[in-house]
């Protein structure tokens, strides 16, 4: 049996750590990744590379805010969307974010990968009950 996916659109970014060449970041997308004997690319490239992390679209992360202006201030936001070079982020209390921001609301702000992590990027697990799990421990 054959399956279908749409392939238009993006599945996941992964951040990772190679010796040689420093931090990295490769968005993967979804036809890529349900291709038989799927392998990043990032993997194939740089086989010592190790991953740090796999970020996908919905996934709720704590960051240093840089909205604040405040050192140590941490934040969660929720990932929009991902394309080339940027991630998008929002309130994850945001309804109906899209279609507000495209009125004119500014909800959304944009960051690369890079940025993400040199802010102290921690991905966020929440439970059906609302229980958020993997926060950065307070001063």
């Amino acid at each position: 049996p054959l399956k279908g996916y749409i392939s238009g659109g993006n599945w996941a970014y992964d951040l990772f750590q190679c010796p040689h060449h420093g931090f990295g970041a490769d968005l993967i997308n979804l036809r890529t990744a349900n291709a038989p004997g799927f392998t990043p690319l990032w993997k194939d490239t740089y086989p010592e590379a190790r991953r740090l992390m796999r970020l996908f679209g919905g996934d709720m992360i704590e960051i240093d805010d840089p909205r604040s202006g405040k050192e140590g201030t941490r934040a969660i936001f929720r990932i929009q969307k991902m394309t080339e070079g940027q991630i998008t982020l929002c309130d994850p209390r945001e309804a109906n974010a899209d279609n507000r921001n495209r009125n004119g609301e500014k909800l959304f702000f944009a960051k690369s990968a890079k940025a993400l992590w040199s802010l102290g990027v921690r991905k966020l697990h929440v439970s059906v009950l609302g229980e958020v799990r993997g926060r950065a421990p307070k001063p």
